[in-house]
């Protein structure tokens, strides 16, 4: 892909044959970007610095983008996307519209899915046509669940309104960590992680840290999570734990690691006499 600076948004060649079709960087106002931030040419759940620090497994799985989702609001009929890509994992349980592909809600009706191909490697791009009525609408598009994602784009009509999207009720997110459960491996499509339906159902912001095999409650992501802004904390990481014994030494331990640093959580004295019986 080759990508012209135009005024402040970029100028995307594409294969898409759409009459007034136009590229925005997602990563430019007014979209704004939730559950992944950007850094070091590519998308992340966790700071790079971080995850190299807590394991080799969840370095790799820390650039996975599940979890991640693009809000704002138009009055385009169509919407497109178009992403670069890497390594997409390929499995006999994962279907490609989960790893690879991306959904798109509108006032948090499901619209359909930006489907990749199955031999996805490198990049794509589809389009959705009748994704509004062509009054403003609130979108809502989720990166892949289990693909690298370095550079991702919002088509839309040229002559469509682009405004900054409505807040969710609760922004303060809550933040999920544990297991392949977590991490809604065998999902479907990324808008059927739980995370995700129980985010529309509830309107309320999250961040998905689910490290499917590599969730295994350590030190260092234990406390960089304790640090997180958050309004609950979801603790599932049991069914990666190697051996009985390894949860009773970590379990506890991390979940009094998160509760102290987050008043928020009503960690107190008199929580603590209950821990301790």
């Amino acid at each position: 892909m080759k990508i012209e600076e135009l005024d402040s948004n970029f100028k995307l060649e594409t294969t898409i044959n759409k009459e007034g079709l136009k590229f925005y960087d997602i990563k430019k106002e007014p979209f704004k970007i939730y559950g992944v931030s950007y850094e070091n040419g590519q998308f992340r759940r966790l700071p790079e610095a971080v995850a190299k620090t807590v394991s080799e497994g969840v370095y790799g799985l820390h650039m996975k983008t599940v979890g991640g989702r693009i809000r704002f609001k138009t009055n385009s009929k169509f919407v497109a996307v178009s992403l670069k890509v890497s390594n997409v994992h390929r499995t006999d349980l994962f279907a490609v519209t989960n790893t690879a592909s991306c959904d798109i809600y509108v006032d948090n009706i499901f619209k359909g899915t930006f489907r990749a191909p199955f031999d996805v490697e490198t990049e794509y791009e589809h389009i959705i046509e009748n994704v509004t009525d062509g009054t403003i609408k609130n979108i809502s598009v989720s990166f892949p669940n289990f693909s690298y994602v370095s550079e991702m784009y919002i088509g839309l009509d040229e002559n469509a309104e682009l405004l900054p999207p409505e807040n969710y009720k609760n922004e303060t997110p809550v933040v999920f960590y544990g297991s392949s459960i977590t991490s809604g491996c065998c999902a479907s499509r990324p808008g059927m992680t739980y995370e995700a339906m129980v985010s529309r159902r509830l309107d309320i912001n999250y961040i998905n840290l689910g490290f499917g095999g590599n969730a295994k409650a350590e030190d260092e992501i234990a406390e960089y999570i304790s640090g997180l802004k958050m309004s609950a904390f979801v603790y599932d990481y049991d069914y990666n734990a190697p051996s009985p014994e390894y949860l009773e030494a970590t379990h506890e331990k991390m979940f009094k690691t998160v509760r102290r640093a987050q008043p928020c959580l009503n960690y107190n004295a008199e929580t603590e006499k209950v821990f301790e019986r």
